[in-house]
């Protein structure tokens, strides 16, 4: 028993590759930066129809304060493909996307030189560098307070050696302790501080009155 294969033309594999895939992607003309075709992926990554997009300018894709960036990008592409971070495209409804850009150099087809123009969503990928992120500074500020903990030769040694060491890492702005009196303004004393932003407790006067009245 044997079995034939059929191999698909280039043609085939190429429509299979463009509407199959996952990525955005556009066909536009690198002179006048006009969007000549896009796949459906791209029709869902922008909340805009296929007939919507052909005819716009790649510059349009994307927020107004990236638009000039986006000139020189695809003003100056190279042999071969070129990636670009830092952009984002601007769907229909005014979200903004942040993307990954993968740009071909200029092909010719049919007599028509084009460019191939890739995005990827990276959204959730940002959001997971961010959590990583978090998780990292508040393990770091926490192993910074225990060295305190055992280093520290009194109590406002040790106050504000937590403080030092919870805004060591710059997500930290400002990291203080306060201690609440019983006077007659229910105020806060300051007993340490630290961080870039730590001038914001000069001449701050807090009070635990309310805190106290809603407890």
């Amino acid at each position: 028993m044997t079995s034939s294969y059929i191999t698909p033309s280039n043609e085939a594999l190429s429509a299979l590759s463009w509407n199959s895939a996952q990525d955005g992607k556009i066909a536009y003309d690198p002179v006048n930066r006009s969007v000549i075709d896009v796949n459906s992926a791209m029709d869902q990554l922008m909340g805009r129809c296929r007939d919507e997009l052909i005819g716009m300018s790649v510059t349009e894709l994307h927020p107004q304060d990236e638009r000039e960036r986006v000139v020189a990008v695809t003003g100056n592409l190279q042999d071969g493909t070129t990636l670009h971070t830092g952009f984002h495209i601007q769907r229909k409804d005014g979200e903004v996307v942040p993307v990954q850009i993968w740009c071909s150099s200029q092909v010719m087809l049919d007599g028509r030189g084009i460019t191939i123009v890739e995005f990827r969503d990276i959204t959730l990928r940002l959001r997971n560098q961010l959590r990583l992120s978090s998780q990292n500074w508040a393990l770091a500020a926490f192993s910074g307070a225990a060295v305190a903990l055992s280093r520290a030769r009194s109590e406002q040694e040790l106050l504000q050696s937590i403080c030092d060491a919870i805004t060591s890492e710059s997500a930290y702005a400002l990291a203080f302790v306060g201690v609440a009196e019983h006077d007659v303004g229910s105020s806060v004393r300051f007993v340490a501080g630290s961080g870039s932003a730590s001038g914001y407790l000069e001449g701050l006067n807090l009070s635990w009155a309310e805190v106290n009245l809603a407890g």
